[in-house]
């Protein structure tokens, strides 16, 4: 995966590349940032099958906010055990 990530970023003209992959957690709190992560990185192989901008949009939206939902349920689910 980091040799995928340093040709497309070679081939789009970038220099000085190194990437590297880590173990850690992303955390993107803003649902903007994790929209745009989850389309360009995380989904995208998926919605490149899609045929309409429309139909891609809106599969999106429904898998962010069923992680959402599955999110916020699990952190529900911890504060009241606590």
């Amino acid at each position: 995966m980091a040799e995928e990530t340093t040709d497309q970023l070679a081939r789009t003209g970038f220099k000085n590349i190194d990437v590297s992959i880590s173990n850690e957690c992303s955390k993107l709190e803003e649902y903007r940032r994790y929209s745009s992560f989850m389309r360009t990185e995380a989904m995208k192989p998926l919605l490149d099958h899609l045929p309409t901008y429309e139909l891609k949009n809106r599969y999106l939206e429904l898998v962010i906010d069923k992680v959402v939902q599955t999110a916020t349920t699990k952190i529900h689910k911890e504060i009241s055990h606590t």
